[in-house]
């Protein structure tokens, strides 16, 4: 994989440069454990997120951490901002988890 920007959301919006709605994908990997207790930092990530990629576009959370399970504070933010979210975690992957949020219309 080659992504186009490695950014912190240690920074309100570290995103903010990039055109919205241009993007297919946005990936998220080893983030931060501190991420996953802040809601704010949550909510930061779903809406940067939801605002970079186009319609149809998604967003993918890729971690070992138990953070991503439905009662979290990153998935409640991704559903929040998403309205919908997939959630697993393959059997042979060990604590690995994915969670998944597609970007299905405009706003403004």
């Amino acid at each position: 994989m080659s992504p186009h920007r490695v950014g912190s959301f240690w920074i309100a919006d570290h995103t903010e440069d990039l055109p919205g709605g241009k993007f297919r994908y946005v990936f998220f990997e080893n983030l931060p454990r501190d991420l996953f207790e802040d809601r704010g930092w949550c909510l930061t990530a779903a809406r940067a997120a939801h605002r970079l990629l186009d319609v149809g576009g998604e967003a993918i959370v890729r971690t070992g951490f138990t953070a991503l399970a439905p009662g979290g504070l990153l998935h409640h933010a991704f559903r929040d901002v998403f309205g919908v979210v997939d959630y697993h975690q393959a059997p042979a992957s060990g604590a690995l988890m994915h969670l998944r949020a597609v970007r299905t219309k405009r706003t403004n």
